[in-house]
């Protein structure tokens, strides 16, 4: 009801669906997705200065980041200034009230079926679901026909709104759907990015929020001090002190890509999945799954947690003997969440994962507050996790110092030549 059944990862099997996921996978493919590199390494550079110039107010910068790249993405826009930017606020407001609705057992009507049919004019909840969304609806379509309106002005544009705007014909998505795939990868993406991996029969999706990987990147960082420090002395060996990281270092910064894979095995960022419906009566140890029902993909339990024996092992468990990566086949992609941040780990969908972790630990050293006795506060997941359909670390405190002297002054430089 909230999206007239047209944001992707929620609608239902169908024909709009199959047009929407041949749509999904271009955007998500090696080939549309490098396009933003340039977009990305400036989201870095940016994000980087900032943490530099006013650590405080760290994760406020990390949303800004994920917010502004998926808005330049989508919608072609230059970078955001704040996170306060009302687009921002109206696309997260949006998000919000998708994440509460889409948490099991949120609404009664979940309990009592027979609630969906009653009229509008009974049922005060349906009222102010469809009014929302109309808002909605016209919020999103006001973002896409603006870069409509500069595509007749002749600008020359490569965000995914005008590549759909181009392949309108190919795609055979009628105006509205069209508005609504945009949509999908902005809404998911302002402060969330949508990672997508497809079967024949099924999609497993998820919405993984890119400001809260990087969150418990950071928690992992802090928690593993070892971690830092091996990949900053591989970022020195290969980047040096002279300039910043890039997309050219990729292949020779394993351990850095090895951190986040790992990071998103450890804790993956949707432990419970998206809802997915059953298509025909299943079985699964004896118990009949009767086709309509609604099942979860468990991600958590795919892995051992924090506190199990296997944590003994160490952190990096995603490098082979060889020193470099897993091959991310499907045998590697249940550490990942269950499928769906498979594209996180295969590269394709985490390019602003990776910029944005090199260049902070190439830049800064992320360090732990200290008590009142000198000892350092090492986040703990004992201290509780925020639930969600994605689920945030317990809230810390961390600081940002810079790790050579002339850091400062090789990324306001960096900075300078992208603005």
């Amino acid at each position: 009801m909230m999206t007239g059944g047209l944001f992707f990862p929620t609608s239902h099997y169908g024909d709009t669906w199959r047009k929407m996921r041949r749509v999904a996978q271009e955007a998500l493919s090696k080939n549309f997705t490098h396009k933003f590199h340039a977009i990305q390494a400036k989201e870095a550079i940016l994000l980087t200065h900032s943490l530099l110039v006013d650590p405080t107010p760290w994760d406020s910068h990390l949303r800004r980041t994920t917010a502004s790249t998926l808005l330049s993405m989508v919608y072609d826009t230059p970078p955001l200034i704040s996170e306060k930017d009302p687009r921002i606020i109206r696309v997260n407001d949006f998000m919000e009230r998708l994440g509460r609705a889409g948490y099991p057992g949120a609404y009664l009507v979940e309990y009592f079926t027979w609630m969906r049919y009653l009229p509008s004019w009974m049922a005060k909840w349906k009222r102010d679901v469809l009014e929302q969304s109309k808002i909605d609806d016209a919020m999103f379509r006001g973002l896409f026909n603006e870069v409509g309106d500069r595509v007749a002005q002749g600008d020359r544009l490569s965000g995914f709104s005008a590549h759909l705007l181009d392949e309108k014909d190919r795609h055979g998505l009628d105006e509205k759907e069209s508005v609504w795939a945009a949509a999908t990868l902005y809404g998911a993406g302002a402060d969330t990015v949508l990672n997508l991996r497809y079967t024949d029969s099924d999609t497993h999706g998820a919405i993984i929020q890119t400001s809260v990987a990087l969150q418990w990147c950071l928690f992992a960082i802090l928690s593993f001090p070892e971690v830092q420090r091996r990949a900053q002395a591989e970022l020195d060996a290969v980047v040096g002190r002279s300039r910043m990281p890039t997309f050219a270092d990729y292949e020779n910064l394993p351990y850095v890509r090895a951190l986040i894979k790992e990071t998103l095995r450890w804790a993956p960022l949707g432990p419970i999945g998206l809802p997915h419906r059953l298509m025909e009566d299943d079985y699964y140890d004896g118990y009949l799954i009767p086709k309509g029902s609604m099942t979860y993909n468990p991600n958590q339990g795919y892995e051992p947690g924090p506190g199990s024996i296997w944590s003994k092992c160490g952190f990096i468990r995603t490098l082979s003997p060889f020193g470099r990566t897993w091959a991310t086949d499907r045998r590697y992609s249940r550490h990942q969440g269950g499928g769906a941040p498979y594209f996180l780990a295969s590269g394709e969908a985490n390019d602003s994962l990776f910029v944005g972790c090199a260049n902070i630990l190439w830049a800064l050293s992320i360090e732990a507050f200290y008590d009142e006795n000198g000892a350092p506060i090492i986040p703990s997941l004992d201290e509780g996790i925020t639930p969600g359909i994605v689920i945030r670390p317990p809230e810390f405190r961390c600081s940002f110092k810079p790790r050579f002297p002339n850091v400062a002054e090789i990324v306001s430089n960096s900075k300078e030549l992208i603005e």
